[in-house]
């Protein structure tokens, strides 16, 4: 990505209109990634960093749901055992 930064940077200061399906596979970037970057929009969407509902739980949840876990763990391999037998 930064050597493409620098081609469409070169292209700008040249004033030249770049061929932005060849820049995409020099770069190994998609054409319509290629022109976003020329038109000076960022290459990746915006995404919020928004934390979960469940993020100040986490703790409560993973220690309440190992012992339950564990338990139908060994009772389904106990059933087995004896179904096969």
């Amino acid at each position: 990505m930064k050597n493409l930064k620098g081609a469409i940077t070169c292209l700008k200061m040249t004033e030249t209109k770049p061929n932005f399906s060849e820049l995409g596979r020099v770069y190994g970037v998609d054409r319509r990634t290629a022109k976003k970057m020329y038109e000076g929009q960022n290459a990746k969407s915006n995404t919020r960093d928004k934390p979960s509902k469940l993020d100040p739980y986490q703790e409560i949840i993973y220690y309440q749901s190992r012992p339950i876990i564990s338990d139908r763990i060994k009772q389904d391999f106990s059933t087995k055992i004896i179904n096969f037998a």
